[in-house]
């Protein structure tokens, strides 16, 4: 095979594509160079994110206050301006979410752009070997699926992966900040959700990628089948076809129930188990000031960072499945 037939592999050759991505999420990585030419919009896009993340976490610190010193005091003045406080940083808020997803969708259209027509030209180049090992209609199924799929990750599933990558990290470390006792917590708390999550992305990945490759080989069977309608015509081969034809859309059809099971289970599972650790939180905190090692409002702020953790979690449980 000719050095042209052997590139593709650096963009998914079928049988490199079926190895590595039951293996990990490694390839999105290739994505990078095509980000990185256009540094100052993954500037603005970490800039505004990093301003609705630190709004977002400064909410908590303010309820705190706003109780200690306004509701337990009763003081109406306190609470009016913690209040006007608590409005400044929302819409501080809402102009970084907005800038967040705008300047993230246009990043991604244009990689999209630019990725497309890369792959495009790449296929121009190759010999006819690699067009007699693959089948015409695999190719634009997997050009026009593959690239529908990278828009939704670029556009929507990166920027809330990273949203909640900081606000994760951000939520954990100011609950270590507000009370290190009740932090003890997640101790107990933070395996049990952190373990069911490891275990089902694995199985998740590897019926996306059946999932994947079954969708393929339909689209392919129905690309060919059509364009040679007047040979299978001649040879009375409807019946045949169609019966071909439906056994792969049912083949499809059993390996998307798969996955969207696992991934049922995976979403019921953390809900269960994020709502159990925010009840032991509750206990816990409740003991810690009766005992008067936090006060009130610390325990409703500690409990708002613990529902953002914990929310945030949930959410990249999602979209790693969403990215299988």
């Amino acid at each position: 095979m000719t050095e042209s037939a052997r590139k593709p592999a650096r963009l998914g050759v079928k049988g490199e594509a079926l190895t590595r991505g039951r293996q990990d999420l490694r390839p999105i990585r290739r994505l990078i160079p095509f980000v990185l030419r256009y540094r100052w919009r993954v500037l603005a896009v970490i800039g505004f994110l990093l301003v609705s993340s630190l709004a977002s976490l400064g909410i908590p610190s303010i309820v705190g206050k706003l109780i200690d010193k306004g509701f337990l005091t009763q003081n109406i003045e306190a609470v009016g301006q913690y209040g006007l406080l608590a409005i400044l940083v929302a819409a501080l808020m809402a102009a970084g979410a907005s800038g967040r997803f705008y300047f993230m969708s246009i990043l991604g259209e244009r990689v999209l752009t630019d990725l497309r027509r890369q792959v495009f030209d790449h296929l121009l180049v190759l010999d006819a070997t690699f067009f007699d090992m693959h089948r015409v209609g695999e190719l634009t199924s997997r050009l026009n699926g593959d690239v529908a799929t990278i828009r939704s990750t670029m556009n929507a599933t990166l920027s809330m992966a990273l949203r909640n990558t900081v606000m994760l990290v951000g939520a954990v470390s100011l609950m270590f900040l507000t009370s290190p006792y009740m932090t003890l917590t997640l101790l107990v708390v933070g395996p049990a959700i952190v373990v069911p999550v490891v275990i089902y992305a694995r199985r998740l990945r590897r019926q996306s990628r059946r999932s994947t490759d079954t969708m393929a080989e339909m689209s392919a069977m129905a690309t060919e089948a059509l364009g040679a309608t007047k040979t299978i015509k001649s040879f009375v081969q409807e019946e045949e076809q169609s019966a071909s034809y439906g056994q792969r859309a049912e083949d499809s059809y059993q390996a998307e129930v798969s996955r969207l099971g696992t991934r049922a289970v995976l979403l019921g599972g953390m809900s269960f188990l994020a709502t159990s650790g925010l009840v032991v939180l509750v206990w816990w905190g409740s003991e810690a000031v009766f005992d008067g090692v936090v006060t009130p409002g610390q325990l409703a702020q500690f409990m708002m960072y613990a529902l953002m953790a914990s929310n945030s979690l949930t959410n990249l449980s999602e979209l790693m499945g969403t990215l299988q």
